[in-house]
């Protein structure tokens, strides 16, 4: 399935992957992680797959549904997605300035709102599509979250 950045942000979804799926959905769509986490005694199966640069995280519970996607812009590489998923465009890359990444969105249409996250210090654009694009503290373009309020801790 092809994947572009502007369709990530204005729907949400990641090529087939979006918030809601079952985890046996998700292995379906695009075959088992590379590797997995976020277990423990209490918690047997697994909270977050990761496909490449992907983390699919997944309520505590083992039937809990997928509430978040995470991708980490990789510095020197191109994005590594599951291998059914073909990246076609995706113009944004790590530390991209706000300034570029603002334009981004304007000119595709794309309503935003800047605002600070608490405690991280790090400055975040919200689109509709609960898509935010996540800054480090020097301004540059960090990471891509879609899901609940708050970004992972990384």
């Amino acid at each position: 399935m092809d994947v572009r950045l502007v369709d990530v942000l204005r729907t949400g979804r990641l090529g087939c992957l979006y918030v809601g799926l079952a985890r046996e959905e998700v292995t379906e769509l695009v075959g088992p992680p590379d590797t997995v986490g976020g277990m423990s005694q209490r918690h047997l199966k697994p909270s977050i797959y990761r496909y490449g640069d992907l983390e699919v995280y997944f309520g505590s519970g083992g039937t809990a549904p997928c509430c978040g996607l995470y991708l980490e812009f990789p510095l020197e590489t191109s994005i590594r997605l599951p291998p059914k998923l073909k990246v076609l465009e995706w113009q944004l890359t790590a530390g991209a300035p706000q300034s570029r990444v603002a334009g981004y969105l304007n000119t595709h249409g794309l309503a935003y709102s800047l605002q600070r996250s608490p405690g991280l210090g790090e400055t975040l654009y919200l689109c509709r599509s609960a898509a935010r694009l996540v800054f480090d503290e020097a301004g540059g373009l960090f990471s891509l979250y879609v899901g609940a309020i708050e970004s992972p801790a990384h």
